[in-house]
């Protein structure tokens, strides 16, 4: 929520900025942001020695600034075509492959730590959510964009209620995570947070005062 809050307060700097970007700016920040947050602490985590200094960092090109940006470049610089929806498509589903592959061996390396990968800034997570928004570009009109468009405007109920409803259901997430493997409980707990929020912000945008909130 609070992440999502300094977005909002930041977008409008943002705008202003990506107003001067050409394309070829855009794409070497994208690859910028991706390098040193999507593949570089993955090859640290396997050679310690090259991982950055804790004194080299560059707060313009965190992972979520670039995923503003990238959806913004999507929608106004990339062309949808059949060519790009399979790349896009087997993009997808590589990287799911990669994901498993590396978590299964760093289960075996160390069944403690093997949800490295989990972290939603690396590349085996970026580029699956990068390539399902693409995607998603190709659906227009009929009630699946419907439900899209939805979600989008309960972005924020659902946020600003989340924190809420993991102090709720994290005993059921203690529960399932004995019984079942810690990923596959991290995904139900996630589900029941994000349903939940999703309901309540749709009835509490019923309510007009809250509704021009949320």
């Amino acid at each position: 929520m609070y992440l999502y809050i300094a977005l909002l307060i930041m977008i409008p700097f943002i705008q202003r900025m990506i107003k001067n970007m050409q394309k070829i700016d855009f794409l070497i920040f994208f690859f910028i942001s991706l390098l040193i947050n999507g593949v570089w602490p993955v090859l640290a985590h396997y050679q310690p020695s090259i991982a950055f200094n804790t004194n080299f960092y560059m707060p313009l090109f965190e992972s979520y600034i670039c995923y503003l940006l990238l959806g913004y470049y999507l929608f106004n610089y990339s062309s949808k075509n059949k060519r790009k929806f399979l790349l896009a498509l087997f993009g997808f589903g590589i990287s799911l492959i990669c994901s498993v592959i590396f978590t299964y061996f760093e289960y075996i390396k160390n069944g403690e730590s093997y949800t490295f990968f989990s972290d939603r800034t690396l590349i085996f997570i970026a580029l699956p959510s990068i390539c399902l928004f693409y995607l998603c570009s190709f659906i227009t009109g009929g009630d699946l964009q419907k439900v899209f468009d939805t979600i989008g405007r309960c972005t924020f109920g659902i946020y600003l209620l989340s924190d809420y409803f993991i102090g709720i259901y994290k005993p059921i997430y203690i529960s399932l995570s004995e019984s079942l493997p810690i990923l596959l409980a991290m995904f139900f707990y996630q589900c029941m947070i994000f349903i939940t929020g999703l309901l309540v912000s749709l009835i509490l945008k019923q309510i007009p005062v809250i509704k021009s909130i949320i």
